[in-house]
């Protein structure tokens, strides 16, 4: 994981909470990465895009469904992350925000790295 990336996130995050005051800080986090989980295996987006075979739609320009989520699996394993552990943490986000906020935790090296990746990844992109 780029450190200098990841701390640039971790800045962006806090801020994003600082901006929240008196609001829980496990929900604002949760918020903060909004859709995230969702483009992850396991997730609706992905499993839905899977299932209906509409990997070849494209996001934006240059980059496909399929593309996307090749990029996912590869920063997964870059980052020694089991996909079976992110699929069962997805079920069970579903009805806890603290597994939520687990998910999120153990996919962020993730993030960072998409975000590395130089193909157009944003934060706003990443969690919408």
């Amino acid at each position: 994981m780029d450190k200098i990336l990841a701390s640039k996130v971790v800045s962006n995050i806090q801020k994003y909470i600082m901006e929240d005051k008196g609001c829980d800080q496990t929900r604002v986090f949760c918020d903060y990465f909004y859709n995230w989980p969702r483009n992850l295996p396991g997730g609706g987006r992905w499993e839905r895009a899977v299932r209906r075979g509409c990997e070849d739609v494209v996001i934006r320009p240059g980059l496909t469904i399929r593309k996307f989520n090749s990029d996912v699996l590869a920063a997964l394993e870059e980052e020694n992350i089991d996909v079976e552990s992110v699929r069962r943490l997805q079920d069970e986000a579903r009805w806890s925000s603290c597994k939520k906020r687990e998910l999120i935790k153990l996919t962020f090296p993730v993030y960072v790295y998409l975000l590395g990746m130089n193909r157009g990844y944003t934060e706003d992109n990443l969690t919408e």
